[in-house]
């Protein structure tokens, strides 16, 4: 789990509990001995204190234990005479983060999210990022894997490094190596590189390409919470003005990936407008965000990327969540429904045997703002199904022997996050009659 942390500037923190059980133990050993010795002189670095809230300034003195063409890894020298990183650690690091990601063998993070969104600052005139190795803090049993933070950026702060640098600690149960911990690097990078294009978009957005990132290399730390995500989606918006849920970010920042592709995430990266306007500015075909929050709920929904033009699924994940809609009537009678603001319902609708459709009915206060699809499918087969998106307040879903349909319904919104205050709730009603 990571957090969106707010103090005297804006950052995001990676952060875990102690249940944490994502990630692999480790990585393979290079294929050859590169040479990583540093040649760096020992620095102390300004950091924070997370075990204090809100954080405390503190310096720590740290020596550098490997240099390659883009990074320089530095290990806080109690951290590092404690035994708790070792010399074949740093060099999975580098090899990471030059050479290969789990999805791609041929260029590791660094080559990934410059190739995908963009350079990345130069404060310091030097290209190298610095990963500074630190015990960071536990707070109330919150442990932090990792962040950016931009006053490292300021040549004026007086607890700025000014150098390009992410801020990680080797010391929880996922060690230094982990893909767990390089997917953090991976993730985090982008927050860097975002800061020399566009440094204040809303959280919901700038966490979605940043979880972008590890889908594309391959890092599947979020999968899990992602695939929870999806079958509590109606109750969890994407697009929120505080604290983001990263099962919806992911999701999001995967569907981007899978359906947009990589200029798509490098024009609404690099793109000065916020949330929402960043993204409407980049869609193919004068689509709206709205209607691509609702093919994107489906997606995340049913997961079959085999139907259509593969809108309606994934490819770096799987996440779909057939098999945990909410059951549906089937009785020609009026139901009541609820989702938030920027999530979705879906509604399984079993009609009696030797039917061949549903006449159906939908009705809302907000009936504008929302997206109604329908999706009939075999649950023995559900690649061969046919969503429909449905603009009517009355409509007819066809139906053949042994198929069941999904009403999914996406809650869009023209007000601006800042002006929702909150996930308010959107009331619908449905009737669905068997024919």
């Amino acid at each position: 789990m990571r957090l969106l942390f707010l103090a005297s500037c804006a950052l995001v923190l990676a952060c875990s509990g102690g249940d944490q059980n994502t990630g692999d133990a480790g990585n393979d050993a290079p294929d050859a001995a590169p040479n990583y010795t540093c040649t760096q002189d020992p620095k102390a670095f300004w950091t924070w204190d997370l075990s204090i809230m809100p954080p405390k300034d503190v310096q720590r003195q740290a020596t550098c234990q490997g240099q390659s063409d883009h990074a320089y890894v530095y290990v806080d020298d109690d951290v590092w005479n404690a035994g708790t990183m070792t010399p074949d650690q740093v060099t999975n690091i580098l090899d990471a983060f030059e050479k290969h990601t789990p999805r791609d063998a041929t260029r590791g993070s660094y080559a990934t999210d410059v190739g995908t969104f963009g350079d990345p600052p130069d404060a310091d005139g030097d290209p190298h990022v610095y990963l500074f190795y630190t015990a960071l803090g536990v707070f109330q049993g919150q442990r932090f894997d990792g962040f950016f933070r931009d006053i490292d950026e300021s040549a004026s702060d007086p607890h700025s490094n000014h150098v390009e640098m992410l801020h990680m600690d080797p010391t929880g149960p996922k060690a230094a190596d982990s893909d767990y911990m390089l997917g953090i690097i991976i993730h985090e990078f982008v927050h860097l590189i975002a800061y020399a294009y566009d440094n204040g978009d809303e959280g919901w957005l700038s966490e979605s390409l940043a979880e972008s990132a590890m889908a594309l290399g391959g890092y599947d730390t979020d999968v899990p919470t992602a695939q929870s995500y999806v079958k509590i989606m109606s109750g969890v918006p994407l697009c929120v003005a505080g604290y983001s849920d990263y099962g919806a970010t992911f999701s999001w920042g995967a569907y981007m990936l899978d359906r947009f592709g990589t200029d798509f995430l490098k024009s609404v990266l690099q793109d000065k407008a916020h949330g929402i306007g960043s993204v409407s500015a980049h869609l193919p075909n004068a689509e709206s965000f709205q209607d691509a929050f609702g093919e994107f709920a489906v997606a995340a929904l049913i997961d079959q990327h085999a139907i259509g033009d593969g809108r309606y699924g994934y490819v770096s994940a799987k996440l779909g969540a057939l098999g945990s809609e909410t059951g549906g009537v089937v009785d020609g009678a009026t139901h009541d429904q609820t989702a938030d603001v920027w999530a979705a319902r879906s509604i399984r609708l079993t009609p009696p045997s030797g039917k061949t459709s549903l006449a159906m009915t939908f009705a809302s206060p907000g009936l504008s703002n929302l997206r109604v699809y329908t999706f009939a499918f075999d649950p023995k087969n559900p690649s061969a199904g046919t969503v429909t998106l449905q603009t009517g307040a009355s409509f007819t879903v066809p139906i053949a022997a042994g198929q069941v349909v999904d009403l999914i319904v996406a809650v869009t919104s023209n007000a601006s996050i800042a002006q929702l205050q909150g996930p308010p709730v959107t009331t619908f009603t449905y009737s669905a009659t068997p024919q």
